[in-house]
């Protein structure tokens, strides 16, 4: 019963901090316990959630802060002379290291240079950004992802091309 008093409060995606995550987490983590799965406080989280995700504009931020970083992505590996191509939709993105403007099609994904997704990848991870570690995997902004976020990312993002432009 408690959790529908403190779950029903109305908060911004803005407002919630490391403790309201690691609350969610750990509501997450119950459900997996045989019998909880339909518990009370896994349908207050999910309440919770359907709250956040009805606010106006929520899509809205979420697609302009994921446009936001692939765009940033993009500009700083020109700046290093190499090549990326992104794509994004809502909060999913993915990266693809090739020269190919217009990368749609299996053949095309193929053609991109896995060898170095794998190093950019592994220097994020140095850098504490840890994207999926696939070329092949979609990359996801959540609504917890900020602007001190998006900064740090991109700030990662320069270094790591930077290094990888290196001779």
């Amino acid at each position: 019963w408690i959790t529908d008093i403190y779950g029903r409060k109305l908060r911004s995606e803005e407002s919630m901090r490391l403790p309201d995550c690691v609350i969610i987490g750990l509501a997450q983590a119950l459900a997996l316990v045989p019998g909880t799965s339909r518990s009370g406080i896994t349908m207050t989280a999910g309440l919770a959630t359907l709250n956040i995700l009805s606010q106006p504009g929520f899509f809205e931020r979420l697609e302009n802060m994921t446009q936001r970083l692939v765009d940033g992505l993009a500009e700083r590996a020109a700046a290093h002379g190499i090549a990326l191509t992104t794509h994004a939709v809502g909060g999913m993105f993915g990266l693809f290291f090739t020269d190919n403007a217009d990368v749609r099609h299996f053949e095309e994904v193929m053609a991109c240079d896995v060898a170095r997704f794998k190093r950019f990848f592994h220097g994020m991870l140095a850098r504490g950004v840890y994207l999926a570690p696939s070329a092949f995997e979609a990359g996801f902004v959540s609504a917890m992802h900020g602007e001190g976020e998006l900064a740090a990312t991109l700030l990662a993002a320069d270094e790591t091309f930077r290094a990888l432009s290196a001779p």
